[in-house]
């Protein structure tokens, strides 16, 4: 039996309407994956930004608010309680589900004192304690964040996923949490414990192996999977990478054209198949393919954003630039926000150009308090922008603000 069901027959409105049902119930782990299945079946409906996608993005949003919250507070009881690691697990899950909460600098403090700075007064024979479990980290933390990133995953997989037992959940959690030699080693004991019937284990353990560079264990274990179970679209999407990442442009080519046809009238496809075009710089048949899917099925997000990026890559800004803005313009129309790498393209984009507009200043402004850790950069630019003005003075303080910053970090 086929486990592909990633573009079901539900409509986006009956999956948001069962997302509804879930916020309502307070499960905002399963509301927060209903919507965003929601959005994704949206595009596949209409191949354009919509209001529709602008409140399922708001409610994305407020999903990944709620849950934060609700990890915020147990966070703090088990910190209270005594137990340190637990609450330091759900402390960080809830930055990772909402950085920019209002409740941020609150939640860093507690994390700090979870994890023994900021003067927690808790005794050394704790932070003995705590030292000897490290290595063994199964908490009531690390299965709540299993269940948080099962929960996003679609309901047929998510019993499979919570049946491969202690290794594969502490495993995942790991590999989600960029601690990839902790998950290899944990990935591979559960792949031993099934031999049988831990197909997607092996995708997993694949996706391990590549982040660790080991690429053709990642390679022979994902072909497997993708043999296995050939409409899994992640399958596809990790062996691409692999593939990109080797310069085997040809056996991506030929594994595309060979996926089933449910895939093939996935946007995912479309993407994952044009990015391969781009990766082989055949810039003028991948602009050829996405624009051809643009203008049979309108606009869409994805893969407008791709051809931005085959434009950028060939020398075409101004093309690239026209997108970008579209993109940015749609975002603002339906009161969703636009990601700040977009808007980091556009300013960058139009800089190059020899744009010094209050607008590309703003933007700049606004990204260095969005991406503290790329400040220096933002604040370099505006001093570009105002020593292109003839404003010596201004573009001196921010140089000075930018050099301030570096000397810090």
């Amino acid at each position: 039996m086929a486990l592909f069901k990633w573009f079901s027959a539900k409509t986006a409105a009956d999956l948001e309407n069962r997302a509804d049902e879930f916020a309502a119930a307070g499960a905002w782990g399963k509301a927060k994956l209903e919507y965003e299945r929601a959005l994704d079946r949206l595009e596949l409906e209409t191949g354009a930004h919509s209001e529709a996608g602008g409140r399922l993005e708001k409610k994305i949003r407020q999903s990944c608010r709620a849950l934060a919250d609700q990890h915020l507070a147990n966070g703090r009881e088990l910190l209270q309680a005594g137990h340190r690691q637990d609450a330091a697990e759900l402390l960080e899950l809830a930055l990772e589900l909402c950085p920019d909460s209002t409740h941020r600098p609150q939640i860093v403090v507690l994390l700090e004192q979870a994890r023994g700075a900021g003067g927690s007064g808790f005794a050394a024979a704790d932070e003995a304690l705590d030292k000897e479990a490290e290595p063994q980290p199964t908490t009531e933390g690390a299965e709540e964040h299993f269940m948080v990133l099962c929960s996003m995953l679609p309901d047929e997989l998510q019993d499979v996923y919570s049946g491969y037992g202690q290794a594969f959940r502490e495993g995942y959690v790991a590999l989600h949490r960029g601690e990839f030699q902790k998950a290899a080693e944990l990935l591979q004991q559960a792949h031993r414990l099934h031999p049988g019937d831990g197909g997607y284990i092996s995708m997993e353990l694949a996706g391990a192996y590549f982040n660790l560079g080991r690429n053709d264990e990642a390679r022979r274990l994902c072909e497997n999977f993708v043999q296995k179970y050939p409409e899994a679209l992640p399958g596809y999407e990790l062996i691409c990478d692999i593939y990109w990442e080797q310069k085997d442009f040809e056996s991506a080519r030929i594994l595309l054209k060979n996926c089933p046809l449910p895939l093939k009238t996935s946007v995912a496809y479309v993407v994952l198949y044009g990015e391969t075009l781009r990766r082989e710089s055949e810039y003028d048949a991948a602009a050829d393919w996405f624009n051809r899917h643009l203008q049979e099925h309108g606009w869409n997000d994805k893969i407008a954003l791709a051809l931005a990026a085959v434009f950028e890559q060939s020398g075409l800004p101004d093309r690239a630039l026209a997108l970008y803005g579209r993109y940015m313009a749609n975002c603002r129309g339906c009161g969703s926000g636009t990601p700040p790498e977009i808007e980091c393209k556009y300013a960058d984009l139009s800089l190059a150009g020899g744009n010094l507009s209050d607008e590309i200043l703003e933007i700049y402004l606004a990204l260095a308090r969005k991406d503290p850790a790329r400040a220096a950069d933002y604040y370099a630019k505006v001093s570009r922008i105002y020593a292109g003005r003839g404003d010596q003075k201004e573009a001196l303080r921010f140089e000075r603000i930018a050099a301030q910053i570096n000397a810090d970090q």
